[in-house]
């Protein structure tokens, strides 16, 4: 699924776990534009690092 893409990948730029947090639910054959999510992490790193390091590692 999209969201256990974005964990793993997040996962690897925080070297710990990440859970995903969906705001909303989306129902089979139902795009998800524009979805927001969010996680907790103890990782600091700048935004644009987060945004980099998982647009490069996220299948096209």
């Amino acid at each position: 699924s999209v969201q256990e893409a974005l964990e793993r990948v997040l996962s690897t730029i925080a070297d710990e776990p990440i859970i995903l947090h969906g705001a909303g639910r989306t129902d089979a054959g139902v795009h998800a534009t524009n979805m927001v999510a969010h996680f907790d992490t103890h990782a600091i790193r700048p935004e644009r690092g987060w945004m980099m390091g998982a647009n490069s590692q996220l299948p096209k």
